[in-house]
C-alpha cells in the first residue's frame, strides 16, 4: 500500500518549494507553441495586465499550480485586480487564509504593500507569500511603484514572490529607476 507524506508542520520553517510552476503552453505565433515553465526563482512582470484574456489565463492558471505544488500551509497569496475580474474562481480560499480577497483600490494597494514589508521584516517565515498584481489601482503612483521595488529587491531570499501584470505602468515609462523590479523574468 502507498504511503502518504507526513503532513507538514506549521510551527516549522518552510520546506524547499518548488522552484519552478509550469503553467501551460505559450503561443507566440499561431503556429508556434512550447510548454511555458516559470521560475519560481524570480518575480515575474507581464507587460500587459488582467483586460487581456491571455493575461488573465496565464494569472489563474499560476494561482492553480502555485497553490496545487506546494504543500499545506507554506504558502499565501495577496492580491491586488482593479478590476475584480481575475481571481474570482479562487474565492473559497479566501476563508481559509491562504489567499486574500484581492483589493481594488489604491488604499488597499497601499494596505497590501504594508502588509507585505512587514512580512520581509519578520525573522523567521513559516510560509512563502506571493504577491500577485492583475491590474493597478486608478491613481497608483510613483510612490506605490517605488514601493513594489523595494519589495522585489528583498523577494526571493526571504520567501516573497511577485507576480506583477502591467508592468511597467503607463506612468513609469522612462522612469530609469523604476523600469523594473530586481529579479524579475
Amino acid at each position: 500500500m502507498p504511503r502518504c507524506p507526513p503532513p507538514v508542520s506549521h510551527a516549522s520553517p518552510v520546506p524547499n518549494p518548488p522552484r519552478t510552476s509550469g503553467s501551460g503552453t505559450a503561443q507566440p505565433l499561431d503556429d508556434a507553441t512550447f510548454p511555458a515553465i516559470l521560475p519560481l526563482a524570480n518575480h515575474l512582470t507581464i507587460d500587459g495586465d488582467v483586460r487581456d484574456a491571455r493575461v488573465a489565463g496565464l494569472l489563474r492558471s499560476l494561482t492553480l499550480r502555485l497553490v496545487a505544488a506546494h504543500p499545506a500551509g507554506t504558502i499565501r497569496i495577496r492580491t491586488v485586480d482593479a478590476t475584480g475580474a481575475a481571481f474570482g474562481a479562487f474565492r473559497d480560499l479566501v476563508p481559509v487564509g491562504l489567499m486574500s480577497a484581492p483589493v481594488a483600490d489604491r488604499d488597499g494597494l497601499r494596505r497590501v504593500l504594508t502588509e507585505v514589508e512587514e512580512w520581509t521584516r519578520e525573522a523567521s517565515h513559516r510560509h512563502s507569500l506571493v504577491l500577485m498584481i492583475a491590474s493597478f489601482p486608478q491613481f497608483a503612483d510613483q510612490a506605490e511603484f517605488a514601493r513594489i521595488v523595494q519589495l522585489a529587491d528583498l523577494g526571493p531570499s526571504r520567501g516573497l514572490h511577485l507576480v506583477i501584470a502591467g508592468w511597467p505602468p503607463p506612468s513609469l515609462i522612462g522612469v530609469p529607476s523604476l523600469t523594473g523590479p530586481p529579479q524579475a523574468t
